[in-house]
């Protein structure tokens, strides 16, 4: 296998969904090894002078994949995206006090903030029926989560008439050892392929061209 780099340089044109010259990707397979798992995705160009590509993607010790069925666009590799947070965050519990309201105006600020420091990619740490009833009352656990999302959380709450506060300390994020059938630290630096609305996340991605 070669450098997944290689796959998304190829990617150059697979970008913007209302560009009629755009590319587009698709995966049209997957199999599962017992540390790995192999994607062929489907480049097309729309192009009869261009010739799609089709490219076998392997990502080593997997942890999480999503594959949505479909055409999309754009393709990228990071080790700092908000689809790692659970797994490479310290976890951390938000906690607040302050007087019996609706606060919907601040439910709404704190939609707000999730999507604009997580752009959609990580689901909100917030159930709305169930933290209004707790903004209603006035005090409670807001959310338990990735710290540097709790973080913005907290700076929503202190431009109204809320305070927020962590009643523990911060602590590394924690996995399933399936061998050993118990919990230990998560501590294998990972990355993220995203493939337009999929993503996998594995410690290592090669990419080869079939």
């Amino acid at each position: 296998m070669g450098e997944v780099e290689e796959f998304i340089k190829s990617c150059e044109l697979v970008a913007d969904p209302h560009d009629p010259e755009s590319w587009t990707l698709s995966w049209t397979n997957v199999v599962y090894g017992v540390d790995h798992v192999n994607v062929r995705v489907l480049v097309e160009t729309h192009r009869t002078a261009i010739p799609d590509q089709t490219w076998e993607i392997r990502a080593c010790n997997p942890v999480e994949i999503t594959l949505k069925a479909g055409r999309t666009h754009g393709a990228a590799l990071s080790r700092d995206h908000a689809l790692l947070w659970p797994f490479k965050e310290q976890v951390s519990q938000l906690n607040f006090t302050g007087p019996s309201a609706s606060h919907e105006g601040l439910l709404w600020e704190l939609y707000e903030a999730h999507h604009a420091l997580t752009k959609g990619f990580i689901p909100r740490y917030l159930n709305a029926h169930f933290i209004h009833n707790r903004l209603s009352g006035g005090f409670g656990v807001l959310a338990d989560g990735p710290d540097r999302l709790l973080r913005e959380y907290a700076s929503v709450l202190k431009r109204s008439d809320l305070e927020s506060y962590f009643p523990y300390p911060s602590k590394p994020p924690r996995r399933v050892d399936e061998d050993r059938g118990q919990w230990i630290v998560e501590d294998r630096d990972l990355s993220v392929l995203i493939l337009g609305n999929s993503h996998i996340i594995g410690t290592s991605f090669g990419a080869v061209r079939v």
